[in-house]
Protein backbone atom coordinates (compact mmCIF):
# COMPACT_ATOMS: atom_id res chain seq x y z
CA UNK A 1 0.00 0.00 0.00
CA UNK A 2 2.88 2.69 0.75
CA UNK A 3 3.85 2.63 -2.96
CA UNK A 4 0.68 3.49 -3.96
CA UNK A 5 0.27 6.35 -1.22
CA UNK A 6 3.25 7.61 -2.30
CA UNK A 7 2.77 7.79 -6.18
CA UNK A 8 -0.81 9.23 -5.51
CA UNK A 9 1.04 11.96 -3.16
CA UNK A 10 3.19 12.67 -5.76
CA UNK A 11 0.61 13.38 -8.31
CA UNK A 12 -1.15 15.35 -5.72
CA UNK A 13 2.08 17.86 -5.57
CA UNK A 14 2.60 17.26 -9.57
CA UNK A 15 -1.02 18.86 -9.86
CA UNK A 16 -0.66 21.67 -7.21
CA UNK A 17 2.58 22.73 -8.92
CA UNK A 18 0.80 23.02 -12.14
CA UNK A 19 -1.66 25.62 -10.78
CA UNK A 20 -1.52 29.62 -11.05
CA UNK A 21 -2.20 32.31 -9.22
CA UNK A 22 -5.06 34.20 -10.27
CA UNK A 23 -2.35 37.10 -11.40
CA UNK A 24 -0.55 34.59 -13.21
CA UNK A 25 -3.45 33.40 -14.89
CA UNK A 26 -4.40 37.15 -15.75
CA UNK A 27 -0.53 38.39 -16.76
CA UNK A 28 -1.19 35.30 -19.44
CA UNK A 29 -3.87 36.22 -20.55
CA UNK A 30 -3.35 40.24 -20.74
CA UNK A 31 -0.13 39.36 -22.83
CA UNK A 32 -1.80 36.90 -25.54
CA UNK A 33 -5.13 39.57 -26.35
CA UNK A 34 -1.88 42.23 -26.75
CA UNK A 35 0.04 40.29 -29.02
CA UNK A 36 -3.04 39.10 -30.85
CA UNK A 37 -4.33 42.35 -31.51
CA UNK A 38 -1.79 43.39 -32.78
CA UNK A 39 -1.26 41.07 -35.03
CA UNK A 40 -4.76 40.99 -35.67
CA UNK A 41 -5.23 45.42 -36.22
CA UNK A 42 -1.81 45.09 -38.83
CA UNK A 43 -1.32 44.11 -42.33
CA UNK A 44 2.29 44.01 -41.89
CA UNK A 45 2.21 40.02 -42.67
CA UNK A 46 -0.11 40.32 -45.50
CA UNK A 47 1.88 43.10 -47.41
CA UNK A 48 5.67 40.91 -46.30
CA UNK A 49 3.69 37.39 -48.01
CA UNK A 50 2.30 39.33 -51.08
CA UNK A 51 5.65 40.78 -51.28
CA UNK A 52 7.48 37.84 -50.88
CA UNK A 53 5.44 35.49 -53.45
CA UNK A 54 4.47 38.11 -56.20
CA UNK A 55 7.52 40.33 -55.96
CA UNK A 56 10.08 37.60 -55.20
CA UNK A 57 8.78 34.55 -56.23
CA UNK A 58 9.79 31.00 -56.04
CA UNK A 59 13.43 31.06 -54.31
CA UNK A 60 14.76 27.73 -55.74
CA UNK A 61 18.28 27.46 -54.48
CA UNK A 62 21.20 28.96 -56.11
CA UNK A 63 18.61 31.25 -58.24
CA UNK A 64 18.58 34.86 -58.53
CA UNK A 65 15.15 35.04 -56.40
CA UNK A 66 17.44 33.29 -53.48
CA UNK A 67 19.51 36.07 -53.34
CA UNK A 68 16.78 38.89 -53.23
CA UNK A 69 14.51 37.16 -50.89
CA UNK A 70 18.28 37.04 -48.63
CA UNK A 71 18.76 40.52 -48.75
CA UNK A 72 14.92 41.33 -48.12
CA UNK A 73 14.24 39.49 -45.42
CA UNK A 74 17.70 40.82 -43.97
CA UNK A 75 16.08 44.32 -44.35
CA UNK A 76 12.70 43.17 -42.83
CA UNK A 77 14.80 42.10 -39.86
CA UNK A 78 16.20 45.14 -39.21
CA UNK A 79 12.90 47.44 -39.96
CA UNK A 80 11.35 45.08 -37.06
CA UNK A 81 13.80 45.95 -34.74
CA UNK A 82 16.40 43.31 -34.15
CA UNK A 83 19.41 44.01 -31.94
CA UNK A 84 21.63 42.40 -34.80
CA UNK A 85 21.20 40.92 -38.64
CA UNK A 86 23.81 39.00 -40.46
CA UNK A 87 24.00 36.78 -43.18
CA UNK A 88 25.62 33.23 -42.26
CA UNK A 89 27.17 31.91 -45.60
CA UNK A 90 26.70 28.24 -45.79
CA UNK A 91 27.02 25.80 -49.18
CA UNK A 92 23.29 25.39 -51.56
CA UNK A 93 22.26 22.79 -54.16
CA UNK A 94 22.18 24.80 -58.00
CA UNK A 95 20.08 23.24 -60.13
CA UNK A 96 17.83 24.51 -63.46
CA UNK A 97 14.92 23.47 -64.79
CA UNK A 98 16.09 24.78 -68.02
CA UNK A 99 12.75 24.97 -69.73
CA UNK A 100 9.07 23.32 -69.86
CA UNK A 101 8.93 19.76 -69.15
CA UNK A 102 6.56 17.32 -70.94
CA UNK A 103 5.54 13.66 -70.63
CA UNK A 104 3.59 12.13 -73.67
CA UNK A 105 1.72 8.59 -73.66
CA UNK A 106 1.23 6.99 -76.55
CA UNK A 107 -0.92 3.68 -76.85
CA UNK A 108 -3.91 1.85 -79.44
CA UNK A 109 -7.11 2.47 -78.29
CA UNK A 110 -10.05 -0.16 -78.71
CA UNK A 111 -10.81 0.69 -82.30
CA UNK A 112 -6.50 0.46 -83.29
CA UNK A 113 -6.50 3.94 -83.55
CA UNK A 114 -3.23 5.45 -81.94
CA UNK A 115 -3.73 7.99 -79.25
CA UNK A 116 -0.56 10.86 -77.95
CA UNK A 117 -1.77 12.34 -75.13
CA UNK A 118 -0.45 14.83 -73.63
CA UNK A 119 0.14 14.81 -69.87
CA UNK A 120 0.98 17.72 -66.88
CA UNK A 121 4.49 17.69 -66.01
CA UNK A 122 7.42 18.88 -63.84
CA UNK A 123 10.52 17.09 -63.49
CA UNK A 124 11.71 16.80 -60.38
CA UNK A 125 14.44 18.43 -58.79
CA UNK A 126 18.05 17.71 -59.58
CA UNK A 127 16.53 15.78 -63.20
CA UNK A 128 19.37 15.66 -65.85
CA UNK A 129 17.78 16.42 -69.41
CA UNK A 130 16.34 13.95 -72.13
CA UNK A 131 18.09 16.12 -74.31
CA UNK A 132 16.50 17.53 -77.49
CA UNK A 133 15.04 14.66 -79.19
CA UNK A 134 13.79 13.51 -75.50
CA UNK A 135 13.68 10.28 -74.41
CA UNK A 136 11.11 7.62 -76.08
CA UNK A 137 10.66 3.84 -74.50
CA UNK A 138 8.01 1.60 -73.02
CA UNK A 139 6.56 2.12 -69.69
CA UNK A 140 6.55 -0.54 -66.78
CA UNK A 141 4.65 -0.14 -63.60
CA UNK A 142 6.05 -1.06 -60.49
CA UNK A 143 4.61 -1.13 -57.73
CA UNK A 144 7.48 -0.99 -54.86
CA UNK A 145 11.03 -0.86 -54.87
CA UNK A 146 10.75 -4.74 -53.56
CA UNK A 147 8.91 -5.67 -57.06
CA UNK A 148 11.82 -4.54 -58.91
CA UNK A 149 14.09 -6.73 -57.17
CA UNK A 150 12.23 -9.90 -57.78
CA UNK A 151 13.44 -12.59 -60.52
CA UNK A 152 12.07 -12.16 -63.77
CA UNK A 153 11.25 -8.19 -63.42
CA UNK A 154 13.35 -6.87 -66.26
CA UNK A 155 12.37 -2.98 -66.90
CA UNK A 156 15.75 -2.65 -68.78
CA UNK A 157 15.52 0.42 -71.39
CA UNK A 158 12.35 0.97 -69.95
CA UNK A 159 10.80 4.17 -68.32
CA UNK A 160 9.24 2.99 -64.98
CA UNK A 161 6.18 4.46 -63.51
CA UNK A 162 6.13 4.64 -59.65
CA UNK A 163 2.22 5.10 -58.84
CA UNK A 164 2.73 5.85 -54.42
CA UNK A 165 -0.94 6.54 -54.07
CA UNK A 166 -2.44 7.89 -50.33
CA UNK A 167 -4.77 6.37 -48.94
CA UNK A 168 -7.89 7.95 -47.67
CA UNK A 169 -8.70 8.40 -43.97
CA UNK A 170 -4.97 8.42 -43.10
CA UNK A 171 -2.74 11.35 -42.15
CA UNK A 172 -1.60 12.98 -44.81
CA UNK A 173 1.86 13.76 -43.32
CA UNK A 174 2.48 10.17 -42.31
CA UNK A 175 1.43 8.92 -46.14
CA UNK A 176 3.83 11.28 -47.78
CA UNK A 177 6.75 10.66 -45.46
CA UNK A 178 6.07 6.91 -46.33
CA UNK A 179 5.95 7.59 -49.94
CA UNK A 180 8.41 9.66 -50.53
CA UNK A 181 11.35 7.45 -51.24
CA UNK A 182 9.47 6.91 -55.01
CA UNK A 183 10.48 10.57 -55.33
CA UNK A 184 13.17 10.95 -53.88
CA UNK A 185 14.97 7.99 -55.04
CA UNK A 186 12.91 5.91 -57.85
CA UNK A 187 15.75 7.03 -60.08
CA UNK A 188 18.69 6.33 -58.52
CA UNK A 189 16.96 2.28 -57.55
CA UNK A 190 15.51 2.20 -61.39
CA UNK A 191 18.28 2.78 -63.06
CA UNK A 192 19.94 -0.01 -60.67
CA UNK A 193 18.05 -2.24 -62.91
CA UNK A 194 18.58 -0.67 -66.27
CA UNK A 195 15.76 1.91 -66.83
CA UNK A 196 16.61 4.49 -69.21
CA UNK A 197 13.72 7.22 -67.08
CA UNK A 198 11.51 7.62 -64.04
CA UNK A 199 7.60 8.65 -64.14
CA UNK A 200 6.42 9.26 -60.75
CA UNK A 201 3.03 9.79 -59.44
CA UNK A 202 2.73 13.43 -57.90
CA UNK A 203 2.88 12.94 -54.11
CA UNK A 204 -0.59 14.55 -53.01
CA UNK A 205 -3.64 13.18 -51.89
CA UNK A 206 -5.82 15.59 -54.21
CA UNK A 207 -7.12 14.25 -57.40
CA UNK A 208 -6.18 17.40 -60.25
CA UNK A 209 -4.02 18.25 -62.86
CA UNK A 210 -1.48 20.09 -61.21
CA UNK A 211 2.57 18.03 -61.04
CA UNK A 212 4.34 18.32 -57.58
CA UNK A 213 8.16 18.20 -57.91
CA UNK A 214 10.55 17.89 -55.17
CA UNK A 215 14.04 16.75 -54.62
CA UNK A 216 15.86 12.86 -56.00
CA UNK A 217 18.98 12.14 -55.83
CA UNK A 218 21.03 10.10 -57.93
CA UNK A 219 23.63 7.80 -56.68
CA UNK A 220 27.01 8.19 -57.55
CA UNK A 221 28.10 4.74 -59.40
CA UNK A 222 24.82 4.83 -61.03
CA UNK A 223 23.47 6.35 -64.14
CA UNK A 224 21.66 9.58 -64.24
CA UNK A 225 18.57 9.30 -65.61
CA UNK A 226 15.57 11.49 -66.52
CA UNK A 227 12.96 11.89 -63.40
CA UNK A 228 9.50 13.75 -63.72
CA UNK A 229 6.79 13.79 -61.83
CA UNK A 230 3.14 13.53 -63.59
CA UNK A 231 -0.31 15.06 -61.98
CA UNK A 232 -2.73 12.26 -60.40
CA UNK A 233 -4.81 12.72 -62.82
CA UNK A 234 -2.85 11.74 -65.28
CA UNK A 235 -1.44 8.79 -63.23
CA UNK A 236 -5.01 7.79 -62.52
CA UNK A 237 -5.54 7.37 -66.58
CA UNK A 238 -2.03 5.65 -66.93
CA UNK A 239 -2.46 3.32 -64.31
CA UNK A 240 -5.85 1.96 -66.21
CA UNK A 241 -4.13 1.65 -69.60
CA UNK A 242 -1.78 -0.64 -67.52
CA UNK A 243 -4.27 -2.97 -65.70
CA UNK A 244 -6.15 -3.21 -69.32
CA UNK A 245 -3.26 -4.43 -70.47
CA UNK A 246 -2.32 -1.86 -73.09
CA UNK A 247 1.28 -1.65 -74.33
CA UNK A 248 2.09 2.14 -73.51
CA UNK A 249 4.88 4.55 -74.69
CA UNK A 250 6.12 7.51 -73.16
CA UNK A 251 8.20 10.22 -74.15
CA UNK A 252 10.05 12.55 -71.79
CA UNK A 253 11.24 15.66 -72.19
CA UNK A 254 13.16 17.45 -69.27
CA UNK A 255 15.97 20.47 -69.64
CA UNK A 256 17.34 20.41 -66.48
CA UNK A 257 21.10 21.07 -65.70
CA UNK A 258 23.08 20.32 -61.88
CA UNK A 259 25.43 22.84 -61.61
CA UNK A 260 28.10 22.86 -58.62
CA UNK A 261 27.26 23.59 -55.02
CA UNK A 262 26.95 27.42 -54.97
CA UNK A 263 26.87 29.83 -51.65
CA UNK A 264 23.81 30.64 -50.20
CA UNK A 265 23.05 32.24 -46.66
CA UNK A 266 20.98 31.62 -43.42
CA UNK A 267 19.51 35.29 -42.94
CA UNK A 268 19.56 35.52 -38.72
CA UNK A 269 18.26 38.03 -36.72
CA UNK A 270 18.79 38.47 -33.00
CA UNK A 271 17.59 40.03 -29.63
CA UNK A 272 19.36 39.88 -26.70
CA UNK A 273 18.26 37.75 -23.52
CA UNK A 274 17.77 39.92 -20.48
CA UNK A 275 18.37 37.16 -17.68
CA UNK A 276 19.63 34.17 -19.99
CA UNK A 277 21.52 36.11 -23.23
CA UNK A 278 24.00 32.98 -23.50
CA UNK A 279 20.61 30.77 -23.61
CA UNK A 280 19.23 30.38 -27.31
CA UNK A 281 16.11 30.11 -28.99
CA UNK A 282 15.39 29.72 -32.43
CA UNK A 283 12.66 30.50 -34.03
CA UNK A 284 12.57 30.27 -37.80
CA UNK A 285 11.53 28.39 -40.76
CA UNK A 286 13.09 28.08 -44.44
CA UNK A 287 13.64 30.70 -46.95
CA UNK A 288 13.43 28.33 -50.38
CA UNK A 289 11.38 26.75 -52.07
CA UNK A 290 10.67 24.62 -55.48
CA UNK A 291 10.32 27.29 -58.52
CA UNK A 292 7.16 26.08 -59.91
CA UNK A 293 4.48 27.88 -57.84
CA UNK A 294 5.39 31.21 -55.42
CA UNK A 295 6.78 29.21 -52.61
CA UNK A 296 3.98 30.20 -50.78
CA UNK A 297 2.71 27.76 -48.51
CA UNK A 298 6.08 26.25 -48.30
CA UNK A 299 7.32 28.03 -46.75
CA UNK A 300 6.62 31.69 -47.43
CA UNK A 301 3.82 30.93 -44.70
CA UNK A 302 7.01 30.31 -42.15
CA UNK A 303 8.85 32.96 -43.57
CA UNK A 304 6.24 35.97 -42.73
CA UNK A 305 5.50 34.07 -39.36
CA UNK A 306 8.99 34.54 -38.44
CA UNK A 307 9.42 38.25 -39.70
CA UNK A 308 6.37 38.78 -37.50
CA UNK A 309 7.44 36.85 -34.02
CA UNK A 310 9.94 39.54 -34.33
CA UNK A 311 8.33 42.47 -35.49
CA UNK A 312 5.46 42.05 -32.81
CA UNK A 313 7.96 41.15 -29.71
CA UNK A 314 9.57 44.56 -30.54
CA UNK A 315 6.73 46.50 -30.64
CA UNK A 316 4.83 45.36 -27.67
CA UNK A 317 7.91 45.53 -25.55
CA UNK A 318 8.15 42.35 -24.52
CA UNK A 319 11.90 41.92 -23.13
CA UNK A 320 12.74 38.06 -23.59
CA UNK A 321 15.03 36.38 -20.78
CA UNK A 322 16.70 34.21 -23.27
CA UNK A 323 18.37 35.47 -26.16
CA UNK A 324 16.14 34.74 -29.69
CA UNK A 325 17.60 33.90 -33.18
CA UNK A 326 15.00 34.54 -35.73
CA UNK A 327 16.64 32.56 -38.27
CA UNK A 328 15.41 32.04 -42.11
CA UNK A 329 17.32 28.93 -43.25
CA UNK A 330 18.40 28.22 -46.94
CA UNK A 331 18.44 25.01 -49.17
CA UNK A 332 15.81 23.09 -46.62
CA UNK A 333 14.47 21.61 -50.13
CA UNK A 334 17.68 20.01 -51.05
CA UNK A 335 18.27 18.04 -47.59
CA UNK A 336 18.75 20.59 -44.83
CA UNK A 337 22.17 22.62 -45.71
CA UNK A 338 21.23 25.45 -44.61
CA UNK A 339 20.37 23.57 -41.06
CA UNK A 340 22.95 21.60 -40.49
CA UNK A 341 25.10 24.82 -41.34
CA UNK A 342 23.54 26.75 -38.23
CA UNK A 343 23.58 24.08 -35.82
CA UNK A 344 27.16 23.24 -36.94
CA UNK A 345 28.13 26.77 -36.60
CA UNK A 346 26.59 26.73 -32.83
CA UNK A 347 28.69 23.66 -32.09
CA UNK A 348 32.09 25.49 -33.09
CA UNK A 349 30.82 28.16 -30.86
CA UNK A 350 29.93 26.09 -28.07
CA UNK A 351 26.43 27.18 -27.46
CA UNK A 352 23.65 26.71 -25.62
CA UNK A 353 20.31 25.99 -27.41
CA UNK A 354 17.28 25.66 -25.19
CA UNK A 355 14.40 25.64 -27.18
CA UNK A 356 13.49 25.91 -30.65
CA UNK A 357 10.25 26.78 -32.67
CA UNK A 358 9.47 26.10 -36.35
CA UNK A 359 7.15 27.11 -38.89
CA UNK A 360 6.87 24.68 -42.21
CA UNK A 361 3.58 23.25 -42.42
CA UNK A 362 1.30 25.57 -44.71
CA UNK A 363 -1.11 28.53 -44.82
CA UNK A 364 -3.99 26.21 -43.52
CA UNK A 365 -5.77 26.63 -40.06
CA UNK A 366 -3.06 25.59 -37.62
CA UNK A 367 -4.17 22.63 -35.67
CA UNK A 368 -0.76 21.64 -33.26
CA UNK A 369 2.05 21.76 -32.22
CA UNK A 370 4.45 19.37 -32.26
CA UNK A 371 6.62 18.74 -29.59
CA UNK A 372 10.27 16.92 -29.66
CA UNK A 373 12.53 16.60 -26.34
CA UNK A 374 10.61 17.80 -23.79
CA UNK A 375 10.30 16.01 -20.34
CA UNK A 376 6.77 14.77 -19.67
CA UNK A 377 6.28 17.74 -16.69
CA UNK A 378 6.64 19.90 -19.51
CA UNK A 379 4.72 18.52 -21.22
CA UNK A 380 1.92 18.33 -18.63
CA UNK A 381 2.21 22.20 -17.73
CA UNK A 382 1.35 23.00 -21.62
CA UNK A 383 -1.51 21.00 -21.59
CA UNK A 384 -2.63 22.79 -18.13
CA UNK A 385 -1.99 26.26 -20.29
CA UNK A 386 -3.68 25.10 -23.55
CA UNK A 387 -6.79 27.60 -22.60
CA UNK A 388 -4.60 30.06 -23.94
CA UNK A 389 -4.51 28.68 -27.78
CA UNK A 390 -8.40 28.41 -27.82
CA UNK A 391 -9.28 31.82 -29.26
CA UNK A 392 -6.90 31.12 -32.11
CA UNK A 393 -7.13 27.73 -33.48
CA UNK A 394 -7.39 25.88 -30.53
CA UNK A 395 -4.08 23.92 -30.90
CA UNK A 396 -3.55 20.50 -29.65
CA UNK A 397 -0.28 19.02 -28.68
CA UNK A 398 1.41 16.38 -30.30
CA UNK A 399 5.05 14.01 -30.69
CA UNK A 400 6.49 15.25 -33.97
CA UNK A 401 8.99 17.56 -35.13
CA UNK A 402 10.07 19.76 -37.79
CA UNK A 403 13.00 19.48 -40.06
CA UNK A 404 15.23 22.95 -40.38
CA UNK A 405 15.49 22.42 -36.50
CA UNK A 406 16.00 18.83 -35.98
CA UNK A 407 20.10 19.49 -36.15
CA UNK A 408 19.62 21.14 -33.07
CA UNK A 409 18.28 17.96 -31.28
CA UNK A 410 20.75 16.46 -32.52
CA UNK A 411 23.44 18.42 -31.55
CA UNK A 412 22.53 19.46 -28.06
CA UNK A 413 19.49 17.07 -27.15
CA UNK A 414 17.51 20.53 -27.53
CA UNK A 415 13.43 20.69 -27.28
CA UNK A 416 11.78 21.18 -30.47
CA UNK A 417 7.99 23.06 -31.21
CA UNK A 418 6.79 22.86 -34.61
CA UNK A 419 3.43 24.37 -35.81
CA UNK A 420 1.24 22.05 -37.65
CA UNK A 421 -1.30 22.95 -40.53
CA UNK A 422 -4.25 21.14 -41.55
CA UNK A 423 -2.29 18.95 -43.49
CA UNK A 424 -5.16 17.63 -45.83
CA UNK A 425 -5.02 21.14 -47.71
CA UNK A 426 -1.13 21.43 -46.86
CA UNK A 427 -0.87 18.21 -49.43
CA UNK A 428 -3.27 19.78 -51.89
CA UNK A 429 -0.41 23.21 -53.10
CA UNK A 430 2.50 21.13 -51.74
CA UNK A 431 5.17 21.52 -54.40
CA UNK A 432 3.01 22.39 -57.18
CA UNK A 433 1.63 25.20 -59.05
CA UNK A 434 -0.58 25.30 -57.00
CA UNK A 435 1.29 26.61 -53.77
CA UNK A 436 0.43 30.92 -54.86
CA UNK A 437 -0.80 33.96 -52.71
CA UNK A 438 -4.25 33.11 -54.12
CA UNK A 439 -4.66 29.88 -52.35
CA UNK A 440 -3.47 31.09 -49.04
CA UNK A 441 -5.26 31.49 -46.02
CA UNK A 442 -4.11 34.63 -44.84
CA UNK A 443 -5.89 35.26 -41.50
CA UNK A 444 -4.78 31.30 -40.39
CA UNK A 445 -1.07 32.56 -41.07
CA UNK A 446 -1.87 35.32 -38.58
CA UNK A 447 -3.38 32.66 -36.09
CA UNK A 448 -0.24 30.91 -36.47
CA UNK A 449 2.07 33.87 -35.78
CA UNK A 450 -0.11 34.38 -32.46
CA UNK A 451 0.09 30.55 -31.60
CA UNK A 452 4.03 30.91 -32.45
CA UNK A 453 4.34 33.89 -29.79
CA UNK A 454 2.47 32.01 -27.74
CA UNK A 455 4.50 29.03 -27.88
CA UNK A 456 7.89 30.86 -27.00
CA UNK A 457 6.38 33.01 -23.79
CA UNK A 458 5.17 30.03 -22.10
CA UNK A 459 8.66 27.91 -22.98
CA UNK A 460 10.31 31.26 -21.45
CA UNK A 461 7.98 31.72 -18.30
CA UNK A 462 7.32 28.11 -17.70
CA UNK A 463 9.33 25.43 -19.36
CA UNK A 464 12.81 26.85 -19.32
CA UNK A 465 14.21 26.90 -15.44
Amino acid sequence: MKPVKLSLLLLLLLSLSLRLSPQEQNDDIVFVRKIANIIRNSNSLLYNFHFLTKDIGARLSGSPAMYNSEQWVKYQMKKAGADSVWLQPCKVSHWERGGQDSVFLSFTDNDGKTIRRKTNTAALGRSIGSGEKGLRAGIIRIDSFEELDKPGIDVSGKIVFFNPRFRENENPIDEYSKLAKYRTNGAAFAAKHGAKGVIVRSLTNSIDTSPHTGVQYYEPDLPQIPAAAISTIDADFLDQLCNDGKQVEAEIYTHGRILPDTIGHNVIGEIRGSEYPSGYITIGAHLDSWDIGEGASDDGTGVVITLETLRVLKESGYRPKHTLRFVLFADEENGLKGANAYAEMAKERNEQHVFAIESDSGCFPPLSIGLVGLASESVQRLDSLSDLFKPYGGVTFINRGAADISPLNQAFKTPLAALWSDQLQYFRVHHSTNDTFENADVNSIKLGAIDTIIMLYLAEKYLLY
